[in-house]
């Protein structure tokens, strides 16, 4: 019990001192940009330094923040194998139970690599061919979550006009559609990055989950891969 409350502790004061990073980085964000504003230097160079702010700012809060926005989980954790597959359009993850049975929830919590507007987060995912957010899985067995369906548009007589179609979050009851920060045309995506908690109720134990996903196409070879990058 001290252990847990220990490391809530911890992982409060962690997202403590983020959040105060933050609002740092966001109040001298804001002071140079009203300061380019009435700097007696050339339009160009306020244009350029303007342009890099926002560079920064891109980089700094949208593409890289699932990385490090959401704190990994202290202490312990349930001793689940997780993998990450593409079954035709439908992207899932691959819970094993190695520890005692238990029932489990997953959730979104961020995804990096799509445009606004967001899904309000957490966002539940569904088990495979169940119909609750809970799902009991017992020693030594496999359930599956399904996370995203990435469909494709109707194949054109030019290959060069094929392109991905709506790409949805899958959760209980209903699917979002999420829109990928496109490098070609609906062709090439940057990689989705997921931020995924695995909670076992039973245990009271939590695992963070950080998924890529990849989509691309070329010519008429379509690729959809994904992978666990951190657990």
């Amino acid at each position: 019990m001290f252990t847990k409350f220990w490391d809530s502790v911890v992982q409060k004061s962690i997202e403590a001192v983020v959040a105060a990073v933050l609002v740092a980085i966001t109040a001298a964000l804001g002071a140079g940009v009203v300061a380019l504003q009435y700097a007696h230097i050339p339009w160009f160079w306020r244009r350029f330094a303007m342009a890099g702010v926002a560079t920064l700012t891109y980089y700094a809060f949208i593409r890289f923040a699932p990385r490090w926005a959401v704190p990994r989980i202290q202490g312990n954790q349930p001793n689940v194998r997780i993998w990450a597959e593409f079954d035709n359009d439908l992207l899932f993850l691959g819970i094993r139970n190695n520890g005692p049975a238990d029932e489990f929830v997953a959730s979104v919590t961020l995804i990096g690599g799509i445009m606004l507007p967001w899904p309000v987060f957490p966002v539940h995912l569904r088990w495979r061919r169940h119909g609750t957010e809970k799902r009991e899985i017992f020693k030594g067995a496999t359930q599956h979550l399904e996370v995203l369906r990435v469909t494709l548009q109707p194949e054109q007589a030019d290959e060069r006009d094929r392109q991905f179609g709506p790409i949805h979050l899958l959760s209980l009851g209903h699917e979002t559609e999420v829109q990928p920060q496109w490098l070609y045309a609906s062709r090439l995506a940057h990689p989705l990055e997921f931020n995924i908690t695995l909670r076992a109720v039973k245990q009271e134990l939590e695992k963070a989950i950080s998924l890529d996903a990849h989509l691309a196409i070329a010519g008429r070879e379509v690729s959809r891969t994904a992978a666990i990058v951190a657990e």
